[in-house]
Order: structure tokens, then C-alpha cells, then sequence
């Protein structure tokens, strides 16, 4: 009976005691951990597992909006990151872009490089830009501009657009009017060559 006693005060005294201490060490814990600097900056990684310092940005993203003139504008890219200078303005590389109208027909667009803003929604395209049709067009330029508030597209270098009966050589291009009666303007040597078979 008298060990049965002793054990059940052990038992008693750990439960008190135990938590006690527990609390004990978190205080002390706390009070020798430091107190924090609100000036020192928050210890970030340098360095990515791919070996890119101090880099921001997104892999593989894909952008959805619709235009002023009903398109929907969609754009998928390899890569984007924001622009130091302005956080409004988004840098993204191998870039496919694809516009589809009303009646459901979509254009498609490729290139090298692609400066979205998010505030204009306007973009920027740049680099072996290909463009096709499902009319089978297929225009070629360095450098293309998509207004999406208007629906307004425009090439400001040399293009050629081809197709199985013409090849078009122009200095400029641009797309401009509603999307139901859009008008193509082109400017700066324009040659055509038809081939009607």
C-alpha cells in the first residue's frame, strides 16, 4: 500500500511539474532568442536550383484576355518575368499567341519575345514572328503590335504574307476597324504577286 501510495504522488507531481518546466524553457527561449531588426532585410534564397540570381518570374504562363472588338487574345510563353523599370510591363520568350474571332475561326501567332502590359493590355511582339490564318496566310515579320482595347494589329517593319496564290512584300501593315469590318492597310513598296493557276 505505502509503494502504491508513492507512485501515485510521482504521477501527480509529474503532471505538475512537466508542463511547468516546458513553459519554463519556451520563456527562455524567447527572452535570449534576440529581439528582431525592422530595418534588416528577410533572408531570401540567391540563388535558384537552375542557377538564375535573384530572378522573379513564371514558368510556362498562359494570359487570357478579350479585345475591344470581341476577340479573345490568348498568350502562352516558355517564360515571363516583370520589367525592372515598370512592374506594370511583363518580358516573356518563346511566345505563341492566339486570336480567336467571333465565329470561332482562330489566328495563331509565334515569336522570339513578347512585352505585355498589364495595364494597357497592349502587347508587343518581337522577333521570327509567323502568323497563320485558317484561310492559309501566313505572314512573316520582325515586329508586331496588338492594341487590345481596339483590336487594332500593326507591323511597323517589312512583311511577307504568302499563301498558295499571292506573296505580298510591304514595308508596313497594319489591321485596323471593327472585327466585322476590319480594313488591311499596307504601306512602303508594296509588291504583290498573284498566282492564279
Amino acid at each position: 500500500m505505502p509503494q502504491s501510495a508513492t507512485y501515485s504522488r510521482i504521477v501527480t507531481f509529474s503532471k505538475l511539474v512537466l508542463p511547468l518546466a516546458a513553459l519554463v524553457v519556451l520563456s527562455l527561449m524567447f527572452l535570449f532568442s534576440g529581439r528582431p531588426d525592422p530595418n534588416q532585410a528577410l533572408p531570401l534564397a540567391t540563388q535558384s536550383a537552375d542557377g538564375q540570381l535573384g530572378q522573379q518570374g513564371m514558368t510556362k504562363p498562359h494570359f487570357a484576355m478579350v479585345t475591344g472588338s470581341g476577340r479573345t487574345l490568348e498568350l502562352i510563353a516558355s517564360s515571363a518575368e516583370p520589367v525592372a523599370l515598370d512592374a506594370n510591363q511583363i518580358f516573356a520568350t518563346d511566345v505563341m499567341a492566339r486570336i480567336t474571332r467571333l465565329m470561332g475561326a482562330r489566328d495563331q501567332i509565334t515569336a522570339d519575345q513578347a512585352l505585355w502590359n498589364s495595364q494597357t493590355t497592349d502587347t508587343q511582339l518581337t522577333g521570327n514572328i509567323v502568323a497563320t490564318t485558317p484561310e492559309g496566310y501566313r505572314l512573316d515579320t520582325e515586329e508586331l503590335s496588338i492594341n487590345a482595347a481596339s483590336g487594332d494589329i500593326v507591323a511597323p517593319q517589312a512583311v511577307l504574307i504568302t499563301s498558295d496564290e499571292i506573296r505580298l512584300e510591304a514595308g508596313q501593315m497594319a489591321i485596323t476597324g471593327p472585327s466585322d469590318h476590319q480594313v488591311v492597310h499596307f504601306q512602303g513598296g508594296v509588291r504583290l504577286l498573284y498566282d492564279g493557276k
